[in-house]
């Protein structure tokens, strides 16, 4: 297994993803949480599915800089959005 791989492992999937779960959660009331974590999961794989096939269609029509570059700007509206929520601290 190449190395690269391995650090994708403790980083993405080791540390981030259960933060971005954790956020997620957090920022529902009690009651709601597993409909948050339901929520969360479903919004991944849809995301990821999408991604892909968005991606490749933009990458092949226009080349890969601007399927870099619409991907990284949606990150940034993410952020922004997320950032925008009246609360981002737990109950």
């Amino acid at each position: 297994m190449p190395l690269e791989r391995r650090g994708e492992g403790i980083g993405y999937y080791g540390m981030n993803f259960p933060a971005m779960q954790t956020t997620m959660i957090h920022l529902a009331n009690d009651q709601q949480r597993g409909t948050a974590n339901s929520t969360f999961f479903t919004a991944f794989d849809l995301g990821v599915g999408a991604g892909m096939v968005l991606g490749g269609l933009i990458a092949q029509k226009s080349g890969l800089s601007p399927a870099f570059l619409i991907v990284a700007a949606s990150a940034l509206l993410g952020a922004v959005l997320l950032r925008m929520q009246k609360s981002f601290s737990p109950h």
